[in-house]
């Protein structure tokens, strides 16, 4: 049976999904804004400094204690990157309480504790902790600075930026160290605040409850404002005229290729499932084409991996090579997508790749907080099936849809970081 959100106010939808799967319970709480380097720099540290206390909760000790109080319960706060959009998230899983040894109610105090973080969070003299916040700022800048040292990481970071500068895909918090130590805790507060009262608001709730308590636990512990929508509007990407090549030394032995591909069609909603079924049968099952050719059978490289975007509708393909071996696996790459295009897959290929992208779906029901992030996520893209549909839909897709993703894939970027070191750690010629 399709699910659609329950209207509780304006800009505020609600999401019931039953399951006896477990004993815990989960409820997703989601606020949704515009991406741009500010909003994401502020809504990352005000992910991390939120985690520091409330109210009745000043500090992480006094929070551990009420989750372990009430049954193991426990809240997680993170963002996500959709396309032009960012998303501050809220999750709370707590135990049922038909599991309570003396009758307590453990939902209503668990809601009652996630409603603090999010009317009530910590403060000092109106705006975040000062302390607080310098630490969170200090821990992110220190990851920033971190990204070179990880190869693999920086040079999708850098494929993305050359590939896509200008679009919602270059947004990093990579490029806002200056930002984020510019924010100042009055600002940092002044943003939560205003996301709370004017973002739109999507929560999920996956467990065996009852629709109407959960409704009235929400009415009563989240009585969120009417507020207005985001306006969609198309991600302006560039068209490629010419493939373009970039070359950056780092001091490592081995060197990072990355391949930029920009890809057509809805693949949010009407090739979603095309989409999946053709980074399975390029790079993401075990036996995929990448992996399979460029690696196992050829040893071109140590590693060749897909990083899909679909809200931006690219996919990058990332490998570590040698050097010299550059052009041989840019080439065998290129010819992998082309036998897809060309319907060059083997009847054990296709199965085996369906295969993993239904039981990688199925997965999300593993544990009821995965099952809550799954709805949210089409709550997001406006798509009202369950699991169970979703799972039937997609193993009815037919090869014919990764062909046309294949057959439409343009290779916009190829970035290369180069390793300068020589296998005995001397400095190459």
């Amino acid at each position: 049976m399709s699910f659609s959100p329950i209207p509780i106010n304006e800009g505020v939808k609600y999401t019931h999904v039953y399951t006896e799967r477990g004993k815990t319970d989960s409820l997703c709480v989601s606020f949704r804004i515009p991406l741009d380097e500010r909003n994401l720099a502020s809504i990352t540290l005000v992910s991390k400094i939120l985690l520091r206390g409330t109210k009745s909760f000043p500090n992480t000790l006094s929070i551990c204690r009420e989750c372990e109080d009430n049954y193991g319960a426990s809240i997680d706060i993170a963002f996500q990157k959709r396309g032009k959009e960012l998303a501050l998230v809220f999750m709370l899983s707590y135990m049922r309480n038909r599991f309570a040894f003396e009758g307590e109610d453990i939902a209503e105090r668990a809601v009652k504790l996630l409603s603090e973080f999010i009317f009530e969070p910590y403060l000092k003299d109106g705006a975040f902790d000062p302390d607080y916040t310098e630490r969170e700022k200090v821990a992110l800048c220190a990851q920033i600075a971190s990204l070179k040292s990880n190869k693999p990481a920086y040079a999708a970071y850098r494929a993305a930026q050359l590939m896509c500068a200008g679009e919602p895909a270059a947004v990093s918090i990579y490029n806002c160290a200056d930002l984020v130590r510019s924010l100042t805790p009055a600002e940092l507060t002044a943003f939560f605040e205003k996301t709370v009262k004017s973002a739109p608001v999507d929560i999920v709730y996956a467990g065996n409850a009852d629709k109407d308590r959960i409704l009235e636990l929400i009415k009563r512990h989240l009585p969120f404002e009417p507020r207005a929508g985001i306006r969609r509007s198309a991600v302006r990407r560039r068209v490629p005229k010419k493939v373009r090549a970039f070359t950056e030394e780092a001091e490592a032995s081995q060197s990072t290729l990355v391949m930029g591909f920009r890809l057509g069609g809805d693949i949010e909603r009407r090739h979603y499932n095309d989409f999946l079924l053709f980074g399975a049968i390029l790079s993401l099952s075990p036996v995929s084409k990448l992996f399979m050719n460029v690696r196992e059978k050829l040893s071109l490289c140590y590693y060749c991996s897909g990083i899909p975007d679909r809200h931006n509708k690219v996919i990058y393909i990332s490998a570590g090579i040698d050097a010299e071996n550059s052009e041989k696996v840019q080439k065998e790459i290129l010819k992998q997508i082309d036998d897809i295009a060309r319907r060059r897959i083997s009847e054990t290929e296709y199965n085996n790749a369906l295969s993993y992208c239904v039981s990688a779906l199925r997965s999300q029901s593993d544990d009821v907080s995965s099952l809550c992030s799954y709805y949210l996520s089409h709550v997001w893209r406006g798509v009202y099936r369950t699991l169970d549909e979703e799972c039937e839909k997609l193993k009815k897709t037919s090869v014919d849809g990764a062909v046309e993703i294949a057959a439409n894939a343009v290779l916009d970027t190829v970035y290369l970081l180069k390793g300068s070191i020589d296998a005995n750690n001397r400095k190459a010629l």
